[in-house]
């Protein structure tokens, strides 16, 4: 086994278990006692800086030209769902009642496009080329941006649309949408 691919896969394996336990840890259980735009709102906004992964499709700053089946659909990808991520984050904002769709279709989109970049760089062995700081993309920022997709998609699995309160929500909007679900206070009065 080469070095660096050792090296790109320990740094992604590390990152994603990391990122894994801060957000079940650290960010779901803060995040679940909001309401449910108020949850989704950051977890939207994160990948609006997807236009990171523009820079693939530029050999100067990658220090050379990565193979177009990988650095296209990589790159627009990105960008466009980093528009889409954009325009959710405003519908959530102006119109929350009609933005679940949004939110399902860009975290649908999103997670797609990633597991395609993932697939497509080990066709093309990306971890071989010499990519300067961008190697911090895949290393650092994809498993962040699996672990925030599946949180997404955790909650959005939980909020049942019609039951949905957006505004005045009660302290535990999650628990509240679905009947009979016990409000989790983690010992906390009221």
């Amino acid at each position: 086994m080469n070095l660096a691919f050792l090296a790109f896969l320990v740094s992604a394996t590390v990152s994603l278990l990391s990122f894994t336990l801060i957000a079940f840890r650290y960010v779901v259980p803060r995040l679940s006692k909001q309401p449910y735009v108020q949850a989704l709102l950051p977890l939207v906004l994160l990948n609006v800086f997807r236009t990171e992964g523009f820079v693939f499709r530029l050999p100067q700053v990658m220090g050379g030209t990565l193979p177009s089946d990988f650095a296209v659909p990589a790159a627009y990808g990105d960008v466009s769902t980093a528009v889409l991520a954009l325009l959710t984050a405003l519908v959530l904002w102006l119109r929350p009642g009609l933005a679940l769709p949004l939110v399902w279709l860009l975290n649908i989109v999103g997670f797609a496009d990633l597991l395609f970049a993932i697939y497509n760089g080990t066709v093309v062995g990306f971890p071989y080329f010499h990519v300067g700081v961008a190697w911090f993309i895949p290393t650092v920022y994809v498993p962040l941006l699996l672990v925030n997709h599946v949180v997404v998609f955790w909650f959005l699995l939980r909020v049942v649309p019609s039951a949905v309160k957006i505004a005045p929500a009660p302290r535990n909007a999650l628990a509240s949408v679905q009947e009979g679900a016990p409000n989790r206070n983690d010992g906390e009065e009221p």
